[in-house]
């Protein structure tokens, strides 16, 4: 987690084991299992990646390094996820991820 917020890049994170790993990981500091809690929302794989790491207060710019898109990009997935997990568009996900 912290190479992650310290130098994010395309790659870092290898394979699905390493992302459930990372997961764990920011379980355990920011307490509860995110993903339990998403369960109930249709997102995708991506979305909950994305999910994690704003949980682990991540910027749009380290995302989009992380997944080498452009940080437009993030914000548009970031705007699906919201319409998915039924907030307004004045709601901010960031603030609502990171308080569950």
């Amino acid at each position: 987690l912290m190479r992650l917020r310290q130098n994010p890049s395309y790659g870092i994170i290898k394979d699905e084991s390493e992302w459930k790993n990372l997961f764990a990981v920011i379980d355990l500091f920011y307490g509860g299992c995110l993903s339990d809690e998403l369960a109930s929302f249709p997102l995708g794989e991506q979305e909950i990646k994305v999910c994690y790491l704003l949980r682990a207060r991540m910027g749009n710019k380290a995302i989009s390094l992380l997944f080498n898109i452009l940080p437009v990009s993030v914000i548009k997935a970031k705007q699906r996820i919201k319409n998915k997990i039924g907030l307004s568009s004045t709601d901010s996900l960031d603030k609502y991820i990171q308080q569950h």
